[in-house]
């Protein structure tokens, strides 16, 4: 499969931006991953300028296991929440199991 330019702009608990140290994972990876505050798209228009994601809560499960909660959206009334379980694989962390949370 092979992987869009399209932009994942990403925020952590209520909205606010991760720190640098948690965006540097992102550097090397395939798919272009932003601070929510780099979007300009803004709440105003129609379609954002890439994806919204944001993660509310991580749970550690185990040192290679979490459950995490989120959300993404791709306009301001297009969206949903999701849980996901994610583990720790080969030095990779990799979603084991997702389920569908609710729609906006």
């Amino acid at each position: 499969m092979e992987v869009t330019k399209r932009t994942f702009y990403l925020s952590l608990g209520g909205g606010k931006d991760p720190s640098a140290k948690f965006m540097k994972r992102f550097a090397k990876e395939k798919l272009q991953v932003k601070k929510l505050s780099q979007e300009r798209g803004g709440q105003n228009r129609i379609m954002y300028a890439g994806i919204r994601l944001n993660i509310s809560t991580v749970r550690d499960k185990s040192e290679a296991e979490v459950e995490v909660i989120g959300s993404c959206s791709v306009a301001p009334m297009n969206g949903g929440s999701f849980f996901y379980r994610v583990v720790l694989q080969d030095g990779y962390w990799v979603v084991k199991e997702s389920q569908n949370a609710g729609e906006a």
